[in-house]
């Protein structure tokens, strides 16, 4: 699967959770869990939900962010 850096983006936006970002973004906490820990690709609705809510562009989402 295709690493992506989700978990990253979170923590630097200072979403603390997995819940919180599910929230934000408007999707399952589950389905979040499982795209950010790599068990899931996730579908192109989900994953542009998440990066509206991260304040990124989709394509963002597979590179580290930067410091």
């Amino acid at each position: 699967m295709e690493r992506n850096y989700i978990k990253e983006y979170r923590k630097k936006r200072g979403i603390k959770t997995q819940a919180a970002l599910a929230r934000l973004a408007g999707v399952p906490e589950s389905t979040l869990g499982e795209i950010e820990r790599h068990k899931m690709l996730g579908n192109k609705e989900t994953l542009q939900k998440i990066a509206a809510a991260l304040q990124v562009a989709i394509e963002e989402l597979y590179v580290p962010p930067k410091q």
